[in-house]
């Protein structure tokens, strides 16, 4: 894929974030906030791993926050922040809406705010570096 491809991926999985994020900020509950501001993040981190042009692993299956984190030493405190939440959001999703409250889901709508300015910085302004998976980026990332 080229970097132009990887651009408009990134770009993509950005304005999905930002439908999530604004999905995020009209719920009405916690568990609905806090599972639309997960699903950002991981647009985010999707964005990340397309513009570094990583493709996943073979055998194991491994999480988006454990190949964000391999991808990139940068966002791996995100990527363990957000990792963290994993257990929130199968409870959520197993039915368990108390899992959450408002004001964890409010922290958690702020770092998926954060995570995905930081990232769209990232992108529009970085040089991106060799990617792990040895595909070189041909330039800045910025159009």
């Amino acid at each position: 894929m080229t970097s132009a491809l990887r651009r408009q991926a990134a770009s993509d999985l950005l304005d999905r974030a930002d439908a999530e994020l604004v999905a995020a900020q009209l719920a009405t509950d916690a568990a609905e906030r806090f599972t639309h501001a997960h699903m950002a993040a991981l647009r985010v981190s999707g964005a990340v791993l397309a513009v570094l042009g990583t493709r996943p692993p073979r055998g194991r299956t491994r999480s988006a926050w454990e190949r964000l984190s391999a991808a990139s030493d940068d966002f791996v405190p995100w990527a363990s922040f957000f990792a963290s939440g994993a257990h929130l959001r199968s409870s959520i999703d197993a039915g368990r809406f108390d899992a959450v409250d408002e004001e964890g889901a409010a922290r958690w709508v702020a770092a998926a705010e954060d995570f995905r300015d930081e990232v769209g910085a990232w992108v529009d302004d970085a040089e991106v570096p060799l990617a792990r998976s040895g595909m070189l980026v041909d330039g800045p990332v910025s159009a």
